[in-house]
């Protein structure tokens, strides 16, 4: 009588871009911060100030997903990481209590490293280390602190861009961050502090490194130190041109199209900078 071959059994596996260790972490990551997002999405994620974060969120998951080798090991700082979950819940059910929108938010800095460290072990959260620092970038900054950076950067654009407009002969006067050129008065205002923009290239970069690869950890530290410098000269360049535009067009054009486009134009040659220092960084040994 002939033998009953065995059933056909299948293993179930996870594509190797999708680690099964993640998904309780991020199940309950979200579970928390469900309210605060759809804050977030509700009010900040509106603004033109904070239209990048959501893009920042969405590209730090999308790189996780895409880590591989991000498997369950044992680790003895377990302990450490399930301490450093307790602490973020704590900061961030008590900033829910008080209403703080900012340090709501980054009670995630605290809760997702830490639930994936306990949950996953160590290594893991060393294999994400870009996705968890593109997180910090979509993070709001309190507005204290938005308030005490925006005033010194406005003025320090506005200084700036009045002295290269006066090196091409123009009829230029500055006072804080008025700009009088011609008959026109310009106002320098917030959203050209590049307070803002610095934290969006700054995202960008890391996702950039994250994407290319094969970065020593003191190239990727020159690469992030280089967004602030570049960001700073890509806002400068943005009034000048507005300023050049307004005197030689008019108020209409100098606010309109042109006003709208400069904000892409100047993130383009931000961003192209942030290749360029890439590219030259690629030439220096000692950072390899």
């Amino acid at each position: 009588m002939p033998e009953l071959a065995p059933p056909i059994t299948r293993e179930i596996s996870w594509p190797r871009q999708i680690s099964p260790s993640l998904v309780l972490p991020v199940l309950a990551a979200l579970v928390l911060f469900w309210p605060t997002l759809f804050t977030l999405a509700t009010t900040l994620w509106g603004t033109e100030d904070h239209a990048y974060a959501p893009f920042v969120l969405l590209a730090a998951i999308w790189l996780a997903w895409r880590t591989p080798d991000v498997t369950r090991q044992p680790d003895r700082a377990g302990p450490a990481w399930a301490a450093l979950t307790v602490l973020g819940v704590l900061i961030h059910l008590a900033a829910r209590v008080l209403g703080n929108l900012a340090l709501e938010t980054s009670a995630a800095l605290f809760v997702v490293p830490g639930l994936i460290g306990w949950i996953a072990g160590t290594q893991a959260v060393i294999r994400l280390r870009y996705p968890l620092l593109a997180l910090l970038f979509a993070v709001p900054l309190p507005g204290s602190l938005v308030v005490a950076l925006t005033f010194p950067l406005k003025m320090a654009v506005s200084f700036v861009s009045a002295e290269l407009l006066q090196a091409m002969q123009l009829p230029v006067a500055r006072e804080g961050v008025l700009i009088d050129i011609g008959s026109y008065r310009l106002l320098v205002a917030d959203a050209c502090s590049g307070l803002q923009s610095m934290f969006g290239l700054a995202a960008s970069a890391v996702i950039y490194l994250a994407l290319v690869g094969q970065r020593s950890a003191p190239h990727a530290l020159a690469m992030l130190a280089a967004v602030l410098p570049i960001a700073f000269a890509a806002n400068v360049i943005r009034v000048t041109v507005l300023a050049l535009i307004t005197y030689w067009w008019g108020e209409a054009a100098g606010q309109g199209f042109f006003h709208e486009f400069a904000g892409i134009a100047m993130f383009g040659f931000a961003f192209a900078g942030l290749m360029m220092v890439d590219g030259l960084l690629n030439r220096v040994r000692i950072l390899r």
